[in-house]
């Protein structure tokens, strides 16, 4: 019997009502046993021919590479953060190129990467926002 712990079970539906499910039935159904080794078998080979006939690579594996795992939906956030951030740079290229030929006669500019840096937060003793504030309503109360 055959190590069966890397082993995946698949399940599909036939619709008898579809006369190409109907047919696929009928040749599963009538399967020679002395040609054929197994349903299974016989499943696996017409899948591979199709596949290799077609050239059909898994979604996970898009250029081929060895090694490729298949892609899991604990992997969605990460591939969708990627694809958005790569999206929104592509959007502020674009609406950055379309404002600078509005407003350079059609020439566009090259934009300038800007270096964002970590602000400091400015303190104020707090004598000197007592005398600000008192100052304010005083102003206030002058003005009404």
């Amino acid at each position: 019997m055959s190590d069966t712990r890397n082993a995946v079970r698949l399940t599909f539906r036939l619709n008898l009502d579809n006369q190409t499910h109907y047919k696929i039935y009928e040749v599963l159904h009538n399967l020679d046993p002395v040609i054929y080794k197994s349903m299974n078998q016989f499943m696996i080979d017409a899948l591979d021919d199709k596949i290799n006939r077609h050239d059909i690579t898994p979604v996970s594996d898009p250029g081929g590479d060895e090694g490729s795992k298949p892609v899991r939906k604990s992997d969605l956030p990460e591939i969708e953060a990627g694809i958005e951030d790569r999206v929104t740079r592509k959007v502020e290229t674009w609406v950055f190129e379309m404002m600078s030929k509005a407003l350079w006669g059609g020439r566009p500019i090259e934009p300038v990467p800007i270096q964002l840096t970590e602000e400091k937060e400015d303190t104020v003793s707090e004598d000197t926002l007592d005398d600000v504030l008192g100052d304010l309503a005083a102003e206030w109360a002058d003005n009404s």
